[in-house]
């Protein structure tokens, strides 16, 4: 919101219907020399001089611009007296706020299914980062190697049977249903397995209203616990040719599931507490406190 337009300047800053001129006329404005980008907008509108900064033959479509702008400078009133005011556009009170800029940065942004679950999750930042790429596809599966020509063929590490994309690698291989199985059954929640054909994210967010709310952090960490694992047996696979059972993996991922619980993720230590007795008692292989749980 500006007044007497003595400070706003005519060319770049922001103040014909709140853009700028160079956004609303961006080919006239490249036949404006930069030496008269410092006019003000009280100069320009004096005896419209703003049109003498318009320099060389102009085309069609700087004509067409040209016309936009003039309509809109002549309805501009100049009141006398008024210092200019600049107006943050991004608050209803025309004031800046570090909130309202913040949330500036997302506008325009698209939602995406999940991401909220996978930053918020009590598990290391690193498998928060892997869980964010293998959500987006942009991890370098057999699939993604074969279609960039850096492997022969896109046949999956773990069962040796389909195509290793994301998806199948981390849920709908034979191998990693097996070891999901195994996961989930320690924690009473194998009817929450995966259906076939969904995506990660798609399961993740249907499944999760079905547990209940004070389990719900550490059923985000399981989750988490698994495909990372599953992702490094893949790993050790291709890179190392160690290969290892579906319970030879689920000793793995409850030693790692120890290691994040000592480094102060906790969500594994919360979920032992929330659950039954009996369920317990199948084993989780995690240490809270005095009492052990075994894998077996």
């Amino acid at each position: 919101m500006i007044e007497t337009y003595d400070i706003t300047l005519f060319w770049i800053d922001s103040w014909l219907d709140g853009l700028p001129i160079e956004t609303l006329a961006p080919n006239l404005f490249k036949a404006v020399p930069p030496r008269f980008h410092s006019r003000t907008v009280r100069d320009g509108l004096l005896n419209g001089t703003w049109i003498s900064d318009i320099k060389g033959p102009l085309s069609e479509g700087m004509v067409v611009e040209y016309v936009e702008v003039w309509e809109k400078v002549r309805q501009v009133a100049l009141t006398a007296g008024v210092e200019d005011k600049f107006r943050w556009r991004w608050s209803s009170d025309g004031n800046y706020s570090l909130s309202s800029a913040y949330h500036a940065c997302f506008i325009g942004s698209v939602p995406f299914l999940g991401a909220k679950f996978i930053w918020k999750a009590s598990v290391p930042p690193k498998v928060k980062f892997f869980a964010w790429l293998a959500a987006q596809d942009r991890c370098w599966t057999a699939v993604r190697r074969h279609r960039h020509g850096l492997q022969d063929d896109n046949v999956c590490a773990l069962c040796d049977q389909e195509a290793e994309s994301i998806n199948h690698l981390l849920l709908h291989c034979s191998f990693s249903k097996h070891v999901w199985f195994l996961a989930l059954q320690k924690l009473a929640w194998h009817s929450l397995l995966p259906d076939p054909g969904v995506s990660l994210m798609e399961w993740w967010c249907s499944v999760r209203g079905k547990v209940v709310v004070e389990q719900r952090s550490g059923f985000d960490a399981v989750i988490l616990l698994v495909v990372w694992t599953l992702w490094k047996e893949r790993n050790a696979r291709v890179f190392d040719g160690k290969c290892s059972s579906p319970h030879d993996v689920l000793s793995k991922l409850l030693s790692e599931a120890r290691l994040w619980d000592l480094a102060g993720f906790q969500a594994f230590s919360r979920l032992v507490s929330w659950l039954p007795s009996p369920t317990v008692e199948l084993g989780l292989g995690l240490a809270v406190g005095s009492q052990s749980f075994d894998v077996n």
